[in-house]
């Protein structure tokens, strides 16, 4: 699929975004991406002036984090603050 998004994603991610920005939406940013990342795996969903994450990349580095913090003994309800410079380590948990 490359870069390309089909019209009929386009619309619903617009009507997404619109959701967010004014708070009206039910979808959270994880079920957003965990869907993107079924629909359109290579897309790009992230820029930075290192590297290029696509969808599918996000998610799994999303999981991973997850994994980690619940190996942790992290669960709901609990609060976790994740403080780092603004640089890989972001989109690399792996690092942390």
């Amino acid at each position: 699929m490359g870069n390309t998004i089909p019209d009929k994603v386009r619309r619903r991610l617009r009507r997404e975004i619109d959701a967010f920005a004014d708070g009206s939406g039910n979808l959270t940013y994880a079920d957003a991406c965990d869907r993107n990342a079924v629909e359109i795996p290579d897309l790009t969903a992230v820029v930075d002036r290192q590297e290029r994450l696509d969808w599918g990349t996000v998610k799994l580095r999303s999981d991973r984090l997850a994994l980690g913090l619940l190996e942790l003994g992290i669960m709901r309800p609990d609060v976790v603050m994740i403080h780092l410079p603004r640089d890989r380590a972001v989109s690399d948990p792996a690092r942390l």
